[in-house]
């Protein structure tokens, strides 16, 4: 989408990547897959400064559905970052039968991301799939779940609230993002059809 041209402080940064390395339970033995563009928050804060602070190998590749089977049996991945799109394209080439995530963790949002998108990569061997929500400019992930569709709420820091419309409220400010909740979780369903032109907690 349109760039929100958000400032954060190398403090601020600094702390988002010490989280992703603690819910990636990453170390010096890994080795990351980054198929994050340059240019995205989530490059920096989920996969680049992380590798750097824990000293493990990063690989920095272009998407490309064609390639990325080649590279995966090559490099050997041990954490991978993708979105489910990404997943629909893969299971659409001739290399999909012979692909394997075998030994690797998965982060995988930037869209609706299904349980069946999730089941995909852990019947291709993937460890762990970690569901995160919420990132956009202002990481970390809002909320996460693990091998699940259903987030869990209780890893939500800030306050909110669902609204009389099944919106999602952050400090008081609308996402316009749909959920079904059930008890402490919440599945993502789909962006409010009102236009998002408004401030939203990811813009304010």
């Amino acid at each position: 989408g349109k760039p929100k041209v958000v400032q954060h402080s190398w403090d601020y940064i600094d702390s988002i990547v010490n989280k992703s390395i603690e819910l990636f339970e990453l170390n010096s033995k890994d080795k990351i897959l980054n198929l994050y563009p340059s240019h995205t928050i989530a490059n920096w804060t989920l996969t680049s400064l992380p590798a750097y602070k824990v000293k493990c190998q990063i690989y920095n590749v272009s998407w490309n559905p064609y390639q990325f089977i080649n590279i995966m049996n090559e490099y050997k991945p041990t954490l991978i970052g993708i979105v489910p799109a990404h997943i629909r394209l893969l299971s659409k080439t001739k290399g999909w039968q012979q692909l394997t995530f075998s030994g690797c963790r998965i982060n995988i949002g930037a869209d609706k991301v299904t349980q069946e998108d999730i089941d995909l990569l852990l019947d291709k061997g993937a460890e762990i799939v970690y569901h995160t929500y919420g990132m956009s400019e202002i990481p970390p992930p809002l909320a996460y779940s693990i091998n699940s569709e259903w987030l869990n709420c209780d890893t939500i820091e800030d306050t909110y609230y669902f609204n009389d419309f099944d919106e999602l409220c952050i400090n008081d400010i609308n996402s316009h993002d749909i959920f079904v909740k059930k008890q402490d979780k919440m599945k993502f369903i789909r962006r409010s059809d009102e236009k998002t032109s408004r401030k939203t907690w990811k813009n304010v």
